[in-house]
């Protein structure tokens, strides 16, 4: 388990171990550790392709940044404003260099991986947070990564695909070409009338024509699905099964991901019994799948509408301007607490993508940030609007956790009574030993002052600091997963100490002394 800092997560654990708690939690992590996987040598090829032709194409970066770098106007000396327009663009645009160079090493990285494992079977051994979350280990490339590494791999051991897999692949296919929100029957429907261009892509998914940039080249058609190298993938391993005899017998080694419409919203909805909440995010039936994000467009839209017809400049800015991919990220961390100013940035890191026909930016870039506090705060509303059961439980999760982080343990309680009566008899003893030196007309020896007071000696303050805080009420949130495994809330503000030296301010944590 990875562990925040501090010890009452490792305590939980081993009380939780002690008492043979974890056996499923530990034979789920090696189920996902010994499963073997393999490099899909076909999309590989593709990828090198493309790497070596130094282009930009399917979130393979391009090898050199072609952006202009900002021209220093004219006033700059005398005019605030363009000054402050060009230090932002200037900033931009170094950010962005140094980004492109950034993904370009991360995605040289992932294909190095690729090849030294061509012609070798791969594990992924996993850990899991101190919530129960299963991760693998290696952080640089594997099956949880973006596009690229899930379009990579494949399953060593294949499968015969059945029937059932072969509904599924299509599916699957369609999905990665974005079609995940019509009815199963349209998406099969879409899958077989591309068979030619299925066909063509697994004979050459990459034409030397189209990267050498030939008048007459055709763009490959899985370049515009949504997930390129899974479609891609997919895409190869769906017309093997096409030209084998039996279809249904076909072994594949594909792996399909298969996700929830924004779970934190499904959970509120079935705790809340919400009816509305959960047609959204689809935990009731329906013939085709909702978008809970282009509702909460909707919603959005029609606030902003409203501002801009009583002239507020944000929304005329920002009218008809709005897209799903804006207010997405935001929707799904909602759930999980996003701040006000989390969402802020979301939101500005998507604005700033937004470019006209031209390759222009569409919003000014020195309004960015207050154009999108204002929209963070629209889709705070529209959530409230849509999922007014969600937000009154998570306030009474709120408020719960309030209660207990200033509620007082049993053991706490009994420390501070403990405390409060060692304390007074130290304190009658001290008078005594004070009395007594009086009379024989000396005064009390370091090594009783010492035993009766250790207050003042050395380490004096940490013990006293610590005495403190095991009588205050700082009682942390913790509940028992399905699987048997205590998760407590391990976030408290510590005490910092900080050291001001010539050089530089030190701040010194410990993580065994929060104060609150």
């Amino acid at each position: 388990m990875r562990l925040k800092s501090g010890t009452e997560q490792m305590r939980l654990l081993k009380q939780a171990s002690n008492e043979d708690r974890l056996g499923t939690v530990l034979a789920g992590l090696d189920a996902l550790g010994l499963t073997r996987w393999a490099i899909n040598r076909p999309v590989f090829e593709a990828v090198r392709k493309v790497w070596n032709s130094g282009r930009e194409l399917a979130e393979i970066p391009a090898r050199s940044y072609d952006e202009l770098e900002p021209v220093k106007p004219d006033n700059y000396d005398s005019d605030a404003a363009a000054r402050y327009k060009y230090q932002m663009e200037m900033r931009e645009w170094v950010n962005g260099r140094a980004n492109q160079h950034s993904q370009r090493c991360d995605c040289n990285y992932k294909i190095e991986i690729a090849q030294a494992f061509l012609d070798h079977p791969m594990y992924f051994p996993h850990n899991m947070d101190f919530r129960g979350r299963a991760y693998p280990i290696p952080p640089h490339f594997n099956h949880l990564g973006n596009d690229l590494c899930r379009g990579l791999l494949m399953f060593d051991e294949g499968r015969p695909l059945t029937d059932k897999g072969l509904y599924w692949l299509k599916i699957h296919l369609a999905n990665l070409f974005g079609k995940d929100k019509l009815s199963h029957d349209e998406r099969i429907r879409f899958v077989e009338e591309n068979v030619s261009h299925i066909m063509a892509i697994a004979d050459d998914p990459m034409p030397d024509a189209f990267l050498a940039s030939e008048p007459d080249a055709t763009r490959p058609w899985w370049l515009d699905a949504e997930n390129p190298w899974q479609a891609l993938a997919a895409c190869i391993d769906y017309a093997g099964a096409m030209r084998s005899p039996h279809p249904a017998e076909y072994v594949s080694h594909l792996h399909i991901h298969q996700d929830g419409t924004c779970n934190g919203l499904q959970h509120y909805a079935a705790m809340g019994r919400d009816r509305k909440g959960a047609e959204e995010v689809n935990l009731a039936m329906s013939e085709r799948p909702q978008d809970v994000y282009s509702g909460i467009l909707r919603v959005a839209e029609r606030l902003v509408d409203e501002d801009a017809k009583n002239g507020v400049e944000e929304a005329l800015q920002l009218q008809n301007k709005l897209t799903r991919k804006i207010v997405k990220q935001t929707v799904m961390t909602n759930v999980y607490g996003v701040t006000l100013i989390g969402a802020k940035e979301q939101i500005a890191a998507r604005l700033r993508e937004i470019k006209d026909d031209a390759g222009e930016p569409v919003f000014d870039i020195t309004k960015v940030h207050g154009l999108a506090l204002y929209l963070a705060r629209k889709i705070f509303d529209s959530l409230g609007e849509m999922f007014a059961h969600a937000q009154e439980i998570q306030n009474w999760l709120n408020e719960s956790a309030r209660r207990i982080a200033n509620s007082m343990s049993r053991a706490a309680l009994a420390e501070t009574v403990n405390m409060a009566t060692e304390s007074k008899r130290t304190a009658a003893k001290l008078r005594e030993a004070i009395k007594e030196a009086r009379k024989a007309g000396d005064s009390v020896d370091q090594e009783t002052l010492m035993e009766l007071r250790p207050d003042l000696g050395p380490g004096a303050t940490r013990r006293k600091r610590l005495d403190t805080l095991a009588s205050k009420p700082m009682t942390p949130v913790a509940w028992t997963t399905p699987l048997g495994m205590t998760v407590l809330q391990p976030y408290r503000k510590m005490a910092v100490r900080r050291i001001a030296t010539d050089l530089q301010n030190i701040n010194i944590v410990d993580p065994n002394m929060p104060t609150q």
